[in-house]
């Protein structure tokens, strides 16, 4: 967050897996045992897998695809087992309160894109139609544009949805 490594980049082994996941072999050596939150090349923020997955043995980065006010954390879940530690800043609690908050009845399919945090409010949203949605229930403009598209029950208009939300002057109000 403060553009400031803990580590630096070339003592970092990493590897991808599946063209959008980020391991890093030597994980535990660079972090002293302390569990990991996030890391990012420079380019790119990854959230440590293990922060929302069942029993933290997700060894494993995701990719926040977009940040702003609404994070876009592309990965499967299980919201009936999903979970988060609570110990890392005002990003953690964010993300451990969002995710917390999520539906347990709420069915995760395999299309759905992952999870979007709204960092103002702490409340997460599957990132699926529905969840998009829900979201944008706060945001009648983009809702409007949202129902408008033909093809919304896709990828990359959720991810256009978030996107066109994190961009827009209308996000940077905060609810009191």
């Amino acid at each position: 967050m403060d553009k400031k490594p803990s580590i630096l980049p070339n003592y970092i082994d990493s590897k991808r897996l599946d063209g959008k996941y980020l391991a890093i072999k030597n994980l535990k050596a660079l972090s002293e045992g302390k569990k990991a939150f996030a890391y990012s090349d420079g380019k790119r923020l990854y959230i440590y897998a293990n922060q929302y997955k069942v029993g933290n043995k997700a060894t494993y980065f995701a990719p926040v695809r977009e940040t702003g006010r609404f994070f876009l954390v592309e990965d499967e879940l299980d919201a009936s087992n999903m979970r988060i530690l609570y110990s890392y800043g005002s990003i953690g609690l964010a993300i451990s309160g969002a995710i917390s908050g999520v539906d347990r009845t709420t069915v995760i399919n395999r299309n759905d894109l992952g999870f979007i945090v709204d960092l103002y409010t702490g409340q997460t949203y599957t990132c699926n139609d529905k969840g998009i949605l829900k979201l944008l229930t706060e945001f009648p403009e983009a809702r409007e544009r949202y129902l408008n598209k033909k093809d919304r029950k896709t990828a990359s208009v959720w991810r256009s949805c978030i996107m066109y939300l994190n961009r827009n002057e209308f996000n940077k109000l905060s609810k009191n």
